[in-house]
């Protein structure tokens, strides 16, 4: 006996249809299709009756799905990002407490105190930053077309 006799052949059909109408995307057309087919034979079973743009969405869910977790990927780089610039600004900052004080001693006002580490982070953000672009742009020249 062959081997693809003893096996049950299934055999699914179906039949789908697209109504294109002024109507479409309501509820109401739904219920009216539904009764239309209904009327002709009322034993046929419907299923599946969406609008076109339930099956838009339900198509763009993966991707949908994958930008929300880059999405929250990139939040999260971001968060790590200012964590670690906000230590290295305070590492920065307990290592020169003495010029601090040395500097408030002879007349220095809080906020240039505060605008010089300030500036000392932003170079700091800016080198990284130009160095992620450049490195970015580098390897999105080295991947084929």
């Amino acid at each position: 006996m062959d081997r693809f006799e003893s096996e049950d052949v299934s055999v699914r059909r179906e039949v789908a249809f697209a109504i294109r109408s002024p109507l479409a995307g309501s509820q109401r057309f739904l219920k009216d299709v539904r009764e239309a087919v209904w009327s002709v034979n009322p034993n046929l079973p419907l299923a599946g009756v969406h609008t076109l743009d339930y099956y838009y969405g339900k198509s763009l869910a993966r991707t949908s799905f994958t930008l929300i977790m880059l999405g929250v990927a990139g939040g999260m780089a971001l968060l790590l990002g200012v964590v670690g610039i906000y230590g290295v600004i305070a590492y920065s900052v307990s290592q020169r407490t003495r010029e601090i004080g040395i500097r408030r001693a002879l007349g220095a006002q809080q906020q240039k105190l505060t605008r010089m580490f300030v500036s000392h982070g932003l170079l700091l953000t800016g080198i990284g930053v130009a160095c992620g672009l450049s490195a970015a742009i580098t390897a999105k020249n080295r991947l084929p077309p």
